[in-house]
């Protein structure tokens, strides 16, 4: 009987990026000068202090988040002001838009 043996060849592993950094990816990350971005909390303020509010989908969209994120970001944004955010619904069937009171 013969036996053979099974040799493996191993590629040579390749430097992680989490290791090393370049300049490429120093200036890809850089912040851009002006004004710095809004951040999520501010956003969605805006968005349920209109007078038409914003639904579940708008904020969706908005943050690109699932449905039941971004009910917590809602309810989160409501126990941080200390103020309730009212959901009401246009006609049966349709979808709950959430209000903040107007600031002021």
């Amino acid at each position: 009987m013969s036996t053979k043996t099974k040799t493996t060849t191993s590629k040579p592993k390749e430097k992680s990026k989490a290791t090393g950094k370049t300049a490429t990816t120093t200036k890809a990350r850089a912040k851009p000068a002006g004004q710095p971005k809004p951040k999520r909390a501010d956003q969605l303020t805006a968005m349920l202090r209109r007078p038409e509010g914003a639904t579940i989908a708008q904020v969706q969209e908005a943050f690109g988040i699932l449905p039941h994120s971004a009910r917590a970001q809602i309810s989160m944004l409501g126990k941080k002001l200390g103020t309730k955010i009212d959901a009401s619904r246009a006609a049966k069937g349709e979808p709950l838009t959430y209000r903040l009171p107007a600031a002021g």
